[in-house]
């Protein structure tokens, strides 16, 4: 029999779903960016930064379809926390960092706090998942 699983995994794929949403929310932003750096506006506001500002287009496009994939996976994630996998917990943490690390060099790229949301929500879902009763619900398979 299955064991029963904890409250905190349900809320955790809604986060889960949230950071996800999140991200592909700033995919769109990012591509937006990338689709009109030319303009007079992102070059005025990337003024900042010269490399950045002349290299706009492609850098806010890479950085665009990460974060489409990190949205996707996110969801997917979602799922198979609720399944009780093993492998989402684990592929959960790694790509939490790496949500992290992506928020911050979103921010210094961008000079926008606009990241910090996906900071807060990868940070929890981090601590979260290394938790023993978490990794313990995990290992049994849900």
């Amino acid at each position: 029999m299955a064991r029963r699983r904890p409250f905190g995994i349900t809320l955790l794929a809604i986060v889960q779903i949230v950071s996800g949403l999140q991200s592909l929310l700033g995919m769109v932003w990012l591509f937006a960016i990338s689709a009109n750096a030319d303009t007079a506006g992102i070059q005025d506001a990337l003024i900042a930064n010269p490399w950045v500002a002349e290299n706009a287009e492609a850098l806010f496009f890479w950085l665009g379809i990460v974060y489409m994939v990190l949205g996707l996976a996110a969801l997917a994630l979602a799922y198979g926390y609720l399944k009780g996998r093993e492998w989402a917990r684990r592929r959960g943490r790694n790509i939490a960092i790496l949500a992290i690390v992506l928020a911050v060099l979103t921010m210094i790229l961008a000079a926008n706090l606009a990241p910090v949301g996906t900071m807060i929500f990868n940070l929890v879902i981090f601590v979260y998942l290394g938790r023993p009763k978490i990794k313990a619900f995990f290992k049994s398979g849900g």
